[in-house]
């Protein structure tokens, strides 16, 4: 099924080098309700509507902008041993796996409930360059998120809501880490990093033919993998574009209400981009 809708959205761009650029950009798209039918019978309605950020690099042929002149560059001199603090925007995707009993009627086992979210991140780390093209360093950050409420609804043939819940999304999460980095020029670091990451999803309000009931919120925790580059562009200020997968231990001690059992877990996909102070190193 194909849906149709409008979107919306702005980005910036930034020259790298003679040909290549970084963009990011938000849109907004809203294609309405969309509304199924299953083999069984059920009506599954689903709102569509869904925030898209991207950060990507493109490469222009030819001449791109005008011929760059020894006055027209500045010259940086950048230090990537220090402290930093920054802030950031993107989105992130969940990707939970629930499997749970109710009433001890009805069991259930499914993956990719969740959604996506529009999310900001604060960091603060230290790095240090321990050789001519190496960085390493560790860090702390703290995410948030939020997808605005988004609902998964299912009615019977004659109309009735048989099933309805708020889909998975983040609220916040902490983690904790390190990167180590290889510079393809004086400005510019490539970066693997890891670290472990704690995740407090969205309460979840939900409907099963009838019984209403809220899932506790509960804290989840994994491993997070993940990498990205980042280039100067004062001496003090960078920006980096930067991706990351946590993947999130199940936990079984989440039934309320008239949930006989209830387990989750899952995997969390966040993209960044970050803009970064470097303090002066003493």
């Amino acid at each position: 099924m194909t849906s149709h809708g409008y979107t919306v959205g702005a980005g910036a761009e930034y020259r790298l080098a003679d040909n290549v650029s970084l963009r990011g950009e938000y849109r907004y798209v809203a294609l309405g309700r969309n509304t199924t039918v299953d083999p069984l019978g059920a009506v599954w309605t689903t709102d569509l509507s869904e925030h898209v950020v991207r950060i990507g690099a493109a490469y222009r042929f030819g001449q791109f902008g005008g011929p760059v002149t020894a006055s027209a560059a500045p010259v940086l001199s950048p230090t990537w041993t220090g402290l930093y603090v920054g802030a950031g925007l993107g989105g992130d995707v969940i990707a939970p796996h629930v499997a749970g009993s109710f009433a001890g009627v009805l069991d259930f086992n499914a993956s990719g409930l969740g959604g996506a979210d529009v999310g900001g991140t604060f960091t603060i780390g230290y790095d240090r360059q321990i050789a001519p093209k190496w960085v390493v360093g560790a860090f702390g950050l703290i995410d948030a998120g939020t997808n605005g409420g988004a609902k998964v609804s299912a009615s019977t043939g004659a109309g009735g809501v048989a099933i309805s819940s708020d889909l998975a999304a983040m609220k916040w999460g902490w983690t904790v880490g390190g990167r180590v980095g290889y510079l393809v020029a004086p400005e510019t670091l490539v970066y693997l990093l890891g670290g472990y990451s704690g995740t407090t999803a969205q309460s979840i309000t939900y409907n099963f033919l009838g019984f209403p009931g809220t899932a506790p919120t509960r804290e989840y925790h994994g491993a997070t993998f993940g990498g990205g580059f980042e280039r100067f562009f004062s001496d003090r200020i960078s920006a980096r574009a930067e991706y990351r997968v946590t993947h999130l231990e199940a936990r079984d001690d989440l039934a309320s209400d008239f949930m006989t059992s209830l387990s989750a877990g899952g995997t969390v996909h966040t993209l960044r981009g970050v803009l970064a102070y470097h303090f002066p190193t003493p």
